[in-house]
């Protein structure tokens, strides 16, 4: 899982590092913006045999309708495990558009 997302951090850095092609600020109209963030979380209480993780990504996309101004979407995606003992595991994967 730690080498999961260092790989998506390293592949993320890269791209934003060979994205600055420009010599302007800011964007212009008809420029598209992919973005997105990532985010995990991992716990577990030893005294009561619960696990807890999750992952979420948030990958982003926008249009620039003007300069400096766009409109967009966001597409959030998690997974979410919790474990209340040996015999009780529950997984679920979320979704969504906004």
């Amino acid at each position: 899982m730690k080498k999961i997302i260092l790989g998506l951090v390293v592949i993320l850095t890269v791209g934003m590092a060979t994205a600055q092609e420009k010599a302007t600020y800011g964007f212009a109209k008809k420029d598209v913006f992919l973005g997105g963030s990532l985010s995990g979380y991992s716990t577990s209480d030893d005294s009561n045999n619960h696990k807890y993780s999750n992952l979420f990504f948030y990958p982003t996309i926008a249009y620039f309708i003007k300069d400096n101004f766009a409109i967009g979407m966001n597409f959030p995606l998690g997974y979410i495990q919790s474990e209340y003992s040996a015999k009780t595991t529950k997984k679920s994967t979320k979704f969504g558009i906004s």
